[in-house]
Formats: C-alpha cells, sequence, structure tokens
C-alpha cells in the first residue's frame, strides 16, 4: 500500500480495508514509503497497515516480507536481542521479536505499542464477558474481527492462532461461549501478564 496516493492516502484506505474486512479474514496490507520515520511508522501501524517496506524496493527487503507474511520463521538469533528478549514461551503470546523489527527496532515504539494494547485488551474482555452475558452474538463478532486484527498486527501470535482457528457463526451458541471462555479470555490474561514483565525489563 504506497502511503502517497492522490486522492486518498494509504493510510485512510488502510483504515477503511480493515473497517471493511469480512468476519474472520483479514487483508495483509505493507506500507511502500520513501520515508519510513518513527512517526510514520506508528501512524501506518496505527491505521493496521502489517508491515512496511522502502522505496526503492531491494530484493533482499522484499524476500524477507514475503517469507513473514507468509508465516515462516526465520531465526535470526543475536546477543543482543538474547539478552533483551524473554524465551520462546513468551514469545508465542508476544512475539516482541517480530514486532521490533518490523517497527525498525525502535524499543519505545514496541513500548508504545504495549501501552495501546493494554488499553485495548482490558476494553476488549469487558466488552466480551458483557456481550457473552447478554448473548449478543452481534457484538461477540464485532469484538473477536477487532481482537483479531489486533493481534495480528502487534504480533500476539498465539491470540491469533486461536481466532484463526475458531469456527465463526452467526448466532451465540455453546461452542463459540466454549472457545471464547478458555481460549480467548485466558490468553488476554496472560497477555496482559507478559506486558507487566515486558515492562519491568
Amino acid at each position: 500500500m504506497d502511503i502517497q496516493m492522490p486522492e486518498i492516502n494509504g493510510f485512510e484506505a488502510s483504515k477503511l480495508i480493515r473497517e471493511h474486512e469480512k468476519q474472520g479474514e483479514h487483508v495483509q496490507i505493507v506500507a511502500l514509503t520513501a520515508d519510513a520515520l518513527n512517526k510514520e511508522r506508528k501512524q501506518a501501524f496505527s491505521s493496521g497497515m502489517d508491515d512496511f517496506i522502502m522505496k526503492p524496493i531491494m530484493e533482499d527487503s522484499l524476500a524477507d516480507l514475503l517469507v513473514e507474511a507468509l508465516e515462516l520463521r526465520k531465526t535470526k538469533n543475536t546477543s543482543e536481542e538474547n539478552d533483551f528478549f524473554k524465551e520462546a514461551k513468551t514469545l508465542q503470546h508476544f512475539n516482541q521479536k517480530a514486532l521490533l523489527k518490523k517497527l525498525g527496532g525502535d524499543i519505545e515504539s514496541v513500548k508504545y505499542v504495549v501501552q495501546l494494547s493494554r488499553k485495548d485488551l482490558v476494553i476488549f474482555k469487558k466488552s466480551l464477558l458483557k456481550a457473552i452475558e447478554e448473548e449478543d452474538s452481534k457484538t461477540i463478532a464485532q469484538i473477536l474481527h477487532k481482537l483479531k486484527g489486533t493481534s495480528s498486527s502487534a504480533r500476539f501470535d498465539q491470540m491469533f492462532s486461536h481466532l484463526k482457528e475458531m469456527k465463526h457463526s452467526e448466532s451465540y451458541n455453546s461452542e463459540l461461549k466454549e472457545d471464547i471462555s478458555e481460549k480467548i479470555l485466558p490468553e488476554i490474561d496472560r497477555l496482559l501478564v507478559v506486558f507487566d514483565e515486558f515492562e519491568k525489563q
């Protein structure tokens, strides 16, 4: 997605795509830009974009981007990363390494995402519990859809995996309630704990 377009810019277009995505689907959006400043990266991320690539496009950068988009993982261990990040068990819930790479190695941007995500997850949990109590299938579907987009962008890999595997239904049923109770709500709680550990580093 080219950020600088004549009639509607890439940020606005991405927001519209996210708003009109079909339930259960996620469109991969990559920002194409000649000037990936931190401010612009944050704006792209908040608009729902998944990644960034700089102009002119380099073959290696494009290859890496495609590998990540296809959910293939390249193991790139450095002593600096190993000192900063938790073990793989934590990364499966919040893939800090992948998010750091997406944000150009800017730790402060990762911290900013964590702060925003903490607020969002608390709201998602409260709204989900209320919607479950009222058996409001429409609201439940909307919340899960937003949560799926957030999980993909912020690299909450385990949450995203749960949401991809869930069978979406137009009506509230016992299977949906079980999935939310046994997978989604506990994963929200785990992420909040991971955020606490992350902020202590």
